[in-house]
């Protein structure tokens, strides 16, 4: 059956796929965020563990310059 598309974003948020040189944490801003409870903000969270899920894409709107310049994901089945 293979991988449930989705869970992806175990690999995406946990595994350094960008290079030696990157965080070992990445954020995915994409669609799947609104079926998902924003689990893609997942360098937001770790940064504000306390904050609601439904407010990280808040955080990361408010706090841009913090997370402008960081890897991310441009899809979770993509990482698979």
């Amino acid at each position: 059956l293979g991988l449930y598309p989705l869970s992806g974003h175990f690999l995406a948020e946990h595994y350094s796929l960008f290079g030696e040189e990157s965080p070992e944490t990445a954020s995915y801003y994409g669609w799947i965020n609104k079926i998902m409870y924003n689990a893609g903000y997942h360098v937001e969270h770790h940064d504000f563990p306390r904050i609601p899920g439904c407010k990280l894409p808040e955080v990361r709107r408010i706090a841009a310059e913090f997370y402008d310049d960081l890897p991310c994901h441009e899809s979770w089945p993509g990482v698979l």
